[in-house]
């Protein structure tokens, strides 16, 4: 499943999926580390 989809892009998806609005800051905040 690891293989499937990678750590930093699962939780971004779930959030994404519960709250679009802070999948956005997530997004970011991922980008700029």
């Amino acid at each position: 499943m690891a293989k499937a989809k990678p750590a930093p892009i699962s939780p971004v998806v779930i959030v994404d999926d519960r709250e679009p609005d802070h999948m956005a800051g997530l997004l970011q905040s991922y980008g700029l580390q």
